[in-house]
């Protein structure tokens, strides 16, 4: 019988299950650059450990503050008979320094009594070494490139934790509308189980998905996002200033729509397509022809910069940002 590799997201849904049941690993190393699957197991494990220890303490670490010596013992002092419960989070550990990391590595090989530590990593193709030996010594998981299949089945998952079914044609519109992104598609479907009346149906199907959208926003997103890939400045700012001018733009969910598509260009451009076209939703096959057109209009360098600048933005809309609307029109301006 041929081997067959555990999907990402069934070794996911694992760990998932054992924190629900109130299992955690005193070592746990997250990797690859899907971060809102990763949001979600620091959620839920920040929710299981304060029902289980009320009084323990959760601590959050960026690799920046861990630059030293000191700082890192400092992290881990306490324990004994009457220490409190901690769950320290590491996040952004590809930008620690070896040194730091080595430390690091040592003090939990040994083992922290009273802790429970989360090492997010971003990267998968570039481990150091340190950070393998934790890997071995304690559990892992990695969420990077969802295929198709694996974001058809995290949706149902997010469906089944408010007692809901979908259906696949309400699957393939999320898909389409929210250009991939896992977050947008997990709050429309939390918008429609608070929508939906005692009386409703337990299942999502197209129609009710579709009675969640603006549908003139969403046209009008749609629109701005193709002028966008055509590189019709004055469409761009025309459809923009439409939107800003009645309250309707979303600039996380632009920002989502433009970068969802300028990746697909970018796949074109860079001669990726056949490889990767499989792995891609069925809408990706019925805009072909329009994003291969498209991919005539930039250079491979003014792609993978407009796409840096982008998740620059993106990023800083999870910070509470309140200039994101001058950022996204100044990116217009350098990049279209």
């Amino acid at each position: 019988m041929a081997y067959q590799k555990t999907s990402e997201f069934t070794v996911y849904s694992n760990h998932m299950d054992r924190l629900k049941n109130g299992r955690f690993e005193p070592i746990m190393v997250l990797l690859g650059g899907q971060d809102y699957l990763k949001f979600k197991y620091i959620e839920l494990y920040k929710k299981q450990f304060h029902s289980i220890y009320p009084q323990g303490e959760i601590l959050n670490k960026w690799s920046d503050q861990l630059k030293d010596a000191s700082s890192i013992y400092e992290l881990f002092s306490g324990g004994g008979l009457f220490s409190q419960q901690k769950l320290i989070i590491l996040k952004n550990l590809e930008n620690i320094k070896v040194k730091e990391g080595q430390l690091l590595a040592e003090i939990l090989m040994k083992g922290v009594t009273d802790h429970f530590v989360v090492l997010m990593h971003e990267e998968t193709w570039k481990i150091p070494g340190w950070l393998k030996e934790l890997r071995n010594a304690g559990s892992s998981f990695v969420v990077d490139r969802i295929e198709s299949a694996e974001l058809i089945r995290i949706i149902h998952r997010f469906a089944e934790m408010r007692s809901l079914t979908i259906t696949e044609e309400a699957i393939e519109y999320l898909l389409d509308v929210n250009e991939e992104n896992l977050e947008l598609i997990d709050q429309q479907i939390e918008k429609i189980d608070l929508l939906k009346g005692e009386k409703d149906r337990s299942e999502i199907d197209f129609t009710s998905v579709q009675r969640t959208f603006n549908s003139n926003q969403e046209n009008d997103i749609y629109a701005l996002s193709n002028a966008i890939i055509q590189r019709d400045r004055k469409r761009t700012i025309q459809i923009l200033m439409e939107l800003e001018a009645v309250g309707q733009v979303s600039i996380p969910w632009l920002v989502s729509v433009v970068y969802g598509k300028l990746a697909k260009v970018l796949i074109i451009k860079t001669g990726e397509e056949q490889a990767s076209r499989l792995s891609l939703p069925k809408s990706f096959s019925d805009d072909y022809k329009l994003l291969s057109k498209a991919s005539q209009n930039f250079t491979t360098e003014e792609l993978r910069k407009s796409l840096k600048i982008l998740s620059i933005i993106d990023y800083e809309s999870r910070l509470g940002n309140n200039a994101l609307s001058r950022h996204f029109s100044t990116w217009i301006s350098e990049c279209i």
